[in-house]
């Protein structure tokens, strides 16, 4: 008998994905989605990013290096009713596609309407924010209402990071014509595991080795609140406490702020342009996520990977994101003394914090990359399966 028939699964053509993102920066979502880039079997998987900057992003390379378009369709902020013709003509010059899966929060609503006209089958809405950062514009409102009607209309899929995101979207969007489901963020748990000399470290970015680190990584943006992380170094530092603190982030509107703030302060370090956080969180001793608004904390995640207790706004997003052990320590938003007497407490009792480290570690082992891209790649083939039928 000849062993010479095709295979039919290897000749089938892949399953071709166009993300819309604002840019590949190094940040949680994006962060995320090259985590899924970099371990999904992208001969099944044809993954393309349309970005909506010209200007170029941290992820831009490594995303072409691994077979991937990045198509830049920039968003005009004086004449935005030209993005939908320029994105009609990249649909036209670049599909075919199978799946459009658009995470730029409300103004998915425009993308997946060129993409309902392109005749793309499926049409994902990926809400990462909890809610929207920019409510309070005037003309934010009108913005509001006009973009949830046309995400109603026209995704097919919703996915959110959490339970808790998932909630708040339905509380202003219709979402029962959706198929929905909640995708939680996985990190690269691998990279967490190595064995690192804490010292050297600590000494490659001029950090003390004589002190316990306070980390916070995050984007430099208001909601990220930095603002506490600094009122409570100065709290903690009034009370002879010596700690030493550092942020960590590549960019947002807060940067030139916060660098002038530091700039003469000797407890407290600013870090940016890090391309790989992992030795850095294993160096520290604990992390403090004062963050007042997050749609899931996948940061969390991996601080909880790296064994560091986690003392954290008690945001029902990011209280997902942390083990039942550490929602002890949670504060409410904005409030320095509880947020301070938990770091305290963890800092200066090493037991609580060996345990806190072990259920950390436990906690992460449910959030491998793994896991993220398994569920995704299932909710792909199902897709295509509907589309193969129809």
């Amino acid at each position: 008998e000849s062993n010479d028939k095709p295979n039919k699964l290897a000749s089938k053509p892949p399953i071709r994905i166009l993300h819309v993102v604002g840019g590949m920066v190094r940040a949680g979502l994006e962060t995320w989605l090259m985590n899924i880039v970099r371990n999904i079997d992208r001969e099944q998987f044809q993954m393309d990013f349309l970005v909506n900057t010209i200007e170029p992003c941290a992820y831009d390379e490594e995303i072409r290096a691994l077979g991937c378009k990045i198509i830049p369709c920039p968003l005009d902020r004086w004449r935005p009713w030209n993005y939908s013709s320029w994105l009609r003509r990249i649909l036209q010059e670049h599909g075919p596609y199978d799946i459009i899966h658009s995470q730029v929060y409300l103004f998915s609503g425009i993308v997946l309407r060129v993409a309902n006209q392109a005749k793309i089958p499926t049409r994902i809405v990926h809400m990462h924010p909890l809610g929207d950062l920019k409510q309070n514009d005037l003309l934010r409102p009108i913005y509001r209402s006009l973009m949830t009607k046309l995400i109603s209309r026209h995704a097919n899929w919703l996915l959110t990071p959490s339970k808790t995101s998932l909630k708040s979207f339905q509380e202003i969007c219709d979402c029962h014509k959706m198929q929905i489901k909640i995708l939680y963020n996985g990190v690269d748990l691998p990279k967490f595991e190595q064995q690192i000399d804490r010292e050297s470290v600590r000494r490659q970015y001029c950090l003390p080795t004589d002190r316990p680190i306070v980390i916070y990584i995050a984007r430099f943006a208001p909601h990220k609140n930095h603002l506490q992380m600094l009122r409570v170094a100065e709290q903690i530092k009034q009370q002879g406490m010596k700690l030493h603190w550092v942020m960590v982030g590549s960019h947002g509107e807060m940067l030139a702020t916060l660098e002038k703030k530091v700039a003469d302060l000797d407890n407290i370090s600013l870090l940016k342009g890090v391309t790989d956080v992992s030795e850095l969180l294993l160096a520290a001793d604990l992390f403090f996520f004062p963050s007042i608004e997050e749609g899931f904390g996948v940061v969390a995640i991996e601080a909880a990977a790296a064994g560091l207790p986690i003392v954290a706004t008690n945001l029902e997003t990011i209280a997902e994101a942390c083990s039942p052990s550490h929602r002890f320590y949670m504060f409410p938003p904005e409030n320095d003394e509880i947020a301070r007497t938990n770091i305290l407490n963890i800092i200066n009792n090493q037991d609580l914090s060996q345990k806190l480290s072990i259920d950390a570690k436990q906690w992460a082992s449910n959030f491998a990359i793994s896991n993220s891209v398994k569920e995704l790649s299932s909710l792909y083939q199902q897709c295509q399966s509907r589309q193969d039928i129809a």
